[in-house]
């Protein structure tokens, strides 16, 4: 990687609402494999976790993602309320919302070069360009902040120089944090119960999922709500000798702090949940029925092969299941070809 400050185009995907991009030959669709369509691939990477934020940034703190822990009893639950976060990351570093995911990757990959990475993106990114390409009626007008770094690698000969480009999207909100009015639910208040924390100060966490997608070496972060199942205790151990812990925030301290204010504190207590035992938590109204149009597709940008989905009756979660929806991905994957063809032109840079 050169020393020299690499140049960064910018620019803003910002679609109108009402516009539509045209059908999409199905030359573009994804290139099939012989047993069939190409899901998206695993690269050499180690992927990581991370809580977001912390009181305390002199104290440790674990990393480990919310474990998934229904109560024996259903309690009744208050309505949400308060302040929810719409992006954490954009809110504890408003600066620069990718630093924390750089920062974490560079912890648990030392070697880790802009080179080895096409893309880098928060999920919701891919979420909203989908629904967009898709024409959903629930696409509002969005906008994500695109960064092209280019690293010019060669001696000088502008015949023997190659380039790699490495595209940052950064997500754009209208706000970063919302104030509860009125009624919204249960959903912050029954995670709240049906999880457990390893480290009660924390109240956000991240995860990194690495893959090939069209051809684009990349990178998302997206929010985990829990995990379900144990973690194999001497793993845990290696992973503490050789990594240690990780948290990332900007509340202030002097460990590890960056000139940006963010400060990294290694722990002695960590673990990697497993990519397969990875969880996402839905609730709704026992009169309502969740539709997995919606819930498929960020399932699949992130990767997360597990759901729990909950239904109460004024508070109540009488009706709560998780089951393994690897299945259902495949198959939306495969009913969705154009799609995620027409996505993965809109990724390449050119």
């Amino acid at each position: 990687m050169a020393s020299q400050p690499l140049p960064i185009s910018h620019a803003l995907i910002s679609p109108s609402p009402l516009a539509r991009p045209p059908r999409s030959p199905t030359s573009n669709t994804l290139p099939p494999t012989p047993g069939g369509t190409r899901p998206p691939r695993p690269f050499p990477f180690q992927v990581t976790s991370f809580p977001s934020s912390t009181p305390s940034p002199n104290t440790p703190s674990s990393r480990v993602t919310p474990r998934w822990s229904p109560p024996s009893t259903p309690p009744r639950l208050d309505p949400d309320s308060g302040t929810v976060f719409i992006d954490q990351n954009a809110f504890r570093s408003p600066t620069s919302p990718l630093e924390p995911l750089f920062r974490a990757l560079l912890i648990e990959n030392p070697s880790l070069s802009l080179r080895d990475i096409d893309l880098v993106t928060d999920r919701n990114n891919l979420r909203k360009l989908l629904r967009f390409i898709q024409g959903s009626s629930s696409a509002d007008p969005f906008q994500i902040r695109v960064e092209a770094v280019s690293d010019g690698d060669g001696d000088g000969d502008a015949t023997t120089t190659t380039t790699t480009t490495t595209t940052l999207f950064t997500r754009v909100e209208p706000k970063v944090v919302d104030n509860v009015q009125g009624f919204r639910g249960y959903g912050h208040n029954f995670e709240k119960a049906y999880t457990t924390k390893k480290d009660a100060r924390m109240n956000g966490y991240h995860r990194v999922a690495a893959y090939t997608f069209g051809g684009l070496r990349c990178v998302v972060r997206h929010e985990t709500d829990a995990y379900i199942g144990a973690i194999n205790q001497k793993a845990v151990d290696s992973l503490v000798d050789s990594l240690g812990g990780l948290s990332l925030f900007s509340v202030g301290g002097d460990e590890d702090k960056t000139a940006s204010g963010l400060t990294v504190i290694k722990s002695g207590n960590s673990a990697n949940v497993p990519a397969s035992s990875v969880l996402e938590i839905k609730t709704r109204a026992a009169s309502r029925g969740l539709d997995m149009r919606e819930v498929l597709p960020q399932l699949w940008i992130s990767q997360t092969p597990k759901l729990a989905v909950g239904y109460h009756y004024r508070g109540v979660f009488t009706d709560v299941n998780v089951r393994d929806v690897a299945g259902e991905m495949a198959k939306w994957e495969a009913a969705n070809q154009t799609d995620l063809g027409r996505l993965a032109g809109l990724l390449v840079p050119g």
